[in-house]
């Protein structure tokens, strides 16, 4: 039977675990080919493994606008095209609350009225995603 997802290409960040991993693997079901991206790329592989249809593993981290670009055009390179992409993975500092006021930790914090970036990662080649 098919499904509505059945010819689509979707990316999903942070699929390592969590809501990520259980997006993916629902997407996967419902007959999606999908791209999963992280820096944990084990977890990543075990996902790929349990997985019903065909997955691509993405060593991927969103706070690094290069990887994120190397991740889509990947996606595109594999599958011809990106239709979705969930962005689900999260930047965050560790550390005590009170060290948050960092050049990092600023460097983290978006623009007014700009993409953050874990919301960017289709962003980097949206024409050549739109291409078929």
């Amino acid at each position: 039977m098919s499904s509505v997802l059945d010819p689509k290409v979707v990316l999903v960040t942070g699929a390592s675990s969590g809501i990520g991993r259980a997006t993916a693997l629902a997407l996967s079901k419902a007959g999606a080919t999908v791209a999963v991206g992280g820096r944990r790329t084990d977890r990543l592989e075990a996902l790929a493994q349990e997985a019903p249809g065909e997955i691509l593993v993405l060593d991927m981290d969103v706070s690094d606008p290069e990887s994120v670009r190397k991740a889509v055009d990947r996606t595109v390179e594999r599958f011809g095209t990106l239709d979705i992409v969930v962005n689900n993975a999260g930047i965050m500092l560790t550390g005590p609350v009170l060290d948050a006021n960092t050049p990092r930790a600023v460097s983290l914090r978006p623009a007014p009225r700009s993409t953050p970036p874990p919301s960017s990662a289709s962003m980097p080649s949206p024409r050549r995603c739109a291409k078929r």
